[in-house]
C-alpha cells in the first residue's frame, strides 16, 4: 500500500534553554500525550500522514528552516501546528523558542507565514491552516492580520501578553478535530469541506468548555489571514466527512432555482419534504386539487383569485406545493422534480394536468419574508420564463405589478404562508390590491391569477382576507377545516399507508385505520371535540416520524394504545420517551430557541446559546449532537443551508409548533393522550 501525503506538520520546543540574555530558566513543558492526540486527529480527519518534529537539540532548528519546503513540495499539506513558547523579541516579531534559546529569522512566525503565502498563492487551490499555539501568540496576529493573506488562515493561542494557558487551545482543537471525525458538528452534506466560520464557532464553543477566562479570546478564537478578506471565504483545509455527491449534485441544481421556492424542497434539493408531504406520500385533499385545477383553465377575467385557508398543520403547503411541482417551470426542468410532478398529476388527471406552454407561473412562500423579498423573487421566476423584461432589483411593488399588466399572457402567482410573512398589511396595500385591480384598467381585465394560502385564526388575518375578496374578481375561498370529517379520515388513513414504510402491511393497515381514528373520531365515539388547534395531517405526519424511531412491533402497540391527537401532545409524549428528565429538558430548551428562528434558521450555535442563557439548558447541552443526530429532535425540526457559507440552519418543523414553544418554552402544559 503506498504511503500517504503529508497533509500536516507539527514543530514542537518543549525544552528550550533560557534565553542567554535572561537570567531566568524557561519551564520544561509536558505535552506529550496532548501533541499525540493532536496527530492522531489530524491523521484521521484529513486522511494524511502527519509529521511531528520536536525540536530538542540545538541543531533540530534545521526543521523550521526546511518548513517552506515542506510546505512547497507537499501539495496535499494543509496544517501547520506550532507549540511551545514564545516571545516577541526585540525585532519586533514573534517567535518559537528554539533548544537553544536563541531566535533568529529561521524561528520568526512572521516568516513562516509569509514563506506559506508565497509558496500557496502560486495555486489558486492551495492553501494552508497555521494554528500558533504559543505564549504571546497575539503578538504575531496583531501583525499578520494586517497583511493580505489570500491563501493562510491563522488561529492563535493567545493575545500578546497572555502565556497559552496550559496547551488548552491545541486541546480544544484536537476536540474539533474529534467532533469532525464523528460528524458531531452540523454541516451541509453538499460541500466538500468544512466552512472555516463553522471551524471557528466549533473552536469558541471547545475553549468556553474548557474553561478559557472570560475576555482572553473575545466572542471568538483570534482567527486571521484568509478571514481578513472576507466574511466567510471558501476553505478547503477539511474534508467535510458528511459530504454526499448526490446532495452535491442537487445542491448545483438548486442554485438554478429561485430562493423562494425553496421551501418546497426542504433541505436544500433533498427528497424528504417531497416523500413526507407532497410527493410519494402526499394523499387526500382531492376535492380542492380538483377545484384549483378547473379555476387555473377558466378564463381569468371569470376570476383573479383564490384564497385556501385552514387551521396550522391542516394542508395548506402541501396542496400548494403540488401546484408549484405540477406547473412550474424551473421545477419541471430538473429531473428529480419533474418525476415528482409526473406522479402528481397521474394521482390527480385532469386536476393537474399540465398548463398551455409558455404559461407564466411563479411561487413565493412568504414565511419571514418582508414585500422587497416577494416582489424581488417574483420577477426573477418571470424573468426566468422569459416573460418580464423588469430587472428584479427595481422590482418595486408599483414596478413589477406595471411590468405583469405589460405581459401578453396573465401569470398565475401563488403566495403560500402569507400570514406568516413579515408585514402582510403592508404586502396586502402595497402589491396585492393593485395585482388584483390595476389602477386605469377596468375595461381590460385582470393582470393575473393569485391564490393565497394563509390562516384565518385571528381578526387581523381575517380582516385581511376580506378586503383582498372585495378587491378581487370573482373571488373564492377554499377551507381545508371545512371537509366533511368521513373524507378526512380517509385522506389520512390512506397518507399513513402510503407513509408507514413496514413490511408488514396488515400491520399498516391496522395502524394507519386506529391513528385516523383517533385523529378524526366518529361522530358516535364521544370525541366529536372541537376543531383541533393543529391540524391533523400534520399531527400524522409528525407521528409517522415519531413511530419510525421505534421498532415496528413497539410502534404500532403504541398505535392502538396512546396516540396524540394534537401537536403538543405528540411533542410531550415524544419527550416523555426520553431516557431521563434531564435530557428532555435539554430537548425542550433548544425547541425554545428554534422557535425564534427567522428566515430559512438559525446555525447550531446560536441555538445553543439561546437554550443554555436563556431556555434553561446546562453547560453541558452538546447542541451539536443534539440537532444533528439526536432523534428525538429530527421530527420536529427542518434544516436548510446557508447558500454562501454552506452552514446548516435550523428551525421548526411548522409554525404552529413554534406558536406552541413560544407559549410554553420550559414547562409543558397538562394535557391528555387518547385512548
Amino acid at each position: 500500500m503506498p504511503a500517504r501525503e503529508i497533509g500536516a506538520v507539527i514543530v514542537s520546543s518543549l525544552r528550550p534553554k533560557a534565553d542567554p540574555g535572561s537570567p531566568e530558566d524557561r519551564v520544561a513543558l509536558e505535552f506529550d500525550a496532548a501533541l499525540t492526540e493532536a496527530k492522531n486527529a489530524l491523521e484521521a480527519v484529513l486522511d494524511q500522514q502527519v509529521e511531528w518534529f520536536d525540536l530538542q537539540d540545538d541543531e533540530d532548528v534545521r526543521y523550521l528552516a526546511d518548513l517552506p519546503k515542506y510546505i512547497s513540495d507537499s501539495a496535499q499539506l494543509k496544517v501547520v501546528l506550532l507549540f511551545g513558547h514564545g516571545e516577541k523579541k526585540g525585532d519586533g516579531f514573534h517567535h518559537l523558542i528554539p533548544p537553544s534559546g536563541i531566535t533568529d529569522f529561521r524561528t520568526s512566525v512572521q516568516s513562516i507565514t509569509e514563506a506559506a503565502q508565497s509558496i500557496c498563492e502560486g495555486r489558486e487551490d492551495r492553501e494552508l491552516l497555521l494554528v500558533i499555539d504559543l505564549c504571546q501568540a497575539g503578538a504575531a496576529i496583531d501583525r499578520l492580520s494586517i497583511q493580505q493573506l489570500s491563501h493562510v488562515w491563522i488561529a492563535a493561542a493567545s493575545s500578546p501578553d497572555r502565556a497559552a494557558e496550559d496547551g488548552r487551545f491545541t486541546r480544544a482543537f484536537t476536540a474539533v478535530l474529534n467532533d469532525i471525525r464523528e460528524r458531531r458538528i452540523g454541516t451541509d452534506g453538499g460541500s466538500s469541506y468544512l466552512s472555516m466560520s463553522t471551524f471557528r464557532n466549533a473552536l469558541a464553543a471547545k475553549l468556553n468548555e474548557f474553561g478559557m477566562e472570560p475576555g482572553h479570546y473575545g466572542q471568538e478564537p483570534l482567527l486571521v489571514g484568509k478571514f481578513s478578506n472576507a466574511l466567510d471565504p471558501p476553505s478547503m483545509i477539511f474534508p467535510n466527512p458528511s459530504y454526499d455527491p448526490a446532495v452535491a449534485q442537487r445542491r448545483r441544481e438548486q442554485v438554478k432555482i429561485e430562493s423562494g421556492l425553496h421551501e418546497y424542497l426542504d433541505d436544500g434539493l433533498d427528497a424528504p419534504h417531497f416523500d413526507s408531504r407532497v410527493g410519494r406520500c402526499f394523499a387526500g385533499r382531492r376535492w380542492i386539487i380538483d377545484l384549483l385545477g378547473k379555476w387555473l383553465r377558466t378564463p381569468v377575467h371569470q376570476s383573479n383569485l383564490q384564497i385556501v385557508t385552514g387551521s396550522g398543520g391542516s394542508g395548506k403547503s402541501a396542496v400548494m406545493g403540488a401546484l408549484v411541482l405540477a406547473h412550474h417551470p424551473q421545477l419541471r426542468a430538473v429531473s428529480e422534480y419533474a418525476d415528482t410532478g409526473n406522479r402528481l398529476r397521474l394521482l390527480y388527471p385532469g386536476a393537474l394536468d399540465r398548463l398551455p406552454e409558455r404559461a407564466p407561473f411563479a411561487a413565493v412562500h412568504a414565511r419571514q419574508l418582508r414585500i422587497n423579498e416577494i416582489t424581488t423573487s417574483i420577477a426573477r421566476q418571470l424573468a426566468a420564463q422569459g416573460h418580464l423584461t423588469l430587472s428584479p432589483s427595481e422590482a418595486s411593488p408599483g414596478r413589477l405589478a406595471a411590468a405583469i399588466a405589460a405581459m401578453p399572457i396573465p401569470p398565475t402567482i401563488v403566495f403560500d404562508a402569507f400570514d406568516e410573512s413579515i408585514e402582510p398589511q403592508l404586502i396586502t396595500d402595497s402589491l396585492l390590491h393593485t395585482l388584483l385591480r390595476p389602477p386605469g384598467r377596468p375595461s381590460r381585465g385582470p393582470i393575473c391569477r393569485i391564490i393565497i394560502a394563509s390562516r384565518k385564526e385571528n381578526s387581523s388575518q381575517r380582516q385581511i382576507l376580506n378586503r383582498l375578496r372585495a378587491t378581487a374578481t370573482g373571488p373564492a375561498t377554499l377551507d381545508l377545516d371545512d371537509v366533511h370529517r368521513d373524507e378526512l379520515r380517509s385522506d389520512i388513513t390512506e397518507f399513513l399507508r402510503l407513509a408507514l414504510a413496514v413490511p408488514d402491511r396488515t400491520a399498516v393497515n391496522r395502524a394507519s385505520e386506529q391513528i385516523a381514528e383517533a385523529l378524526v373520531p366518529f361522530e358516535d365515539a364521544g370525541l366529536s371535540a372541537p376543531k383541533p388547534e393543529f391540524g391533523e395531517f400534520l399531527t400524522a405526519a409528525l407521528y409517522v416520524k415519531h413511530l419510525e424511531r421505534m421498532t415496528p412491533e413497539v410502534g404500532f402497540t403504541r398505535a392502538m394504545q396512546c396516540i396524540p391527537r394534537t401537536l403538543p401532545e405528540l411533542l410531550e409524549l415524544s419527550l416523555s420517551e426520553e431516557p431521563n428528565s434531564a435530557r428532555a429538558s435539554e430537548l425542550r430548551s433548544i425547541l425554545a430557541a428554534l422557535a425564534h428562528a427567522r428566515g430559512a434558521g438559525m446555525p447550531a450555535s446560536i441555538a445553543g446559546m439561546l437554550a443554555c442563557k436563556v431556555f434553561g439548558g446546562t453547560d453541558s447541552l452538546s447542541v451539536w449532537d443534539l440537532l444533528a443526530r439526536g432523534t428525538g429532535l429530527k421530527a420536529f425540526v427542518r434544516t436548510n443551508i446557508d447558500m454562501e457559507s454552506g452552514e446548516t440552519l435550523y428551525r421548526l418543523f411548522h409554525q404552529s409548533l413554534a406558536d406552541h414553544m413560544l407559549t410554553h418554552p420550559r414547562v409543558a402544559p397538562m394535557m391528555e393522550t387518547h385512548r
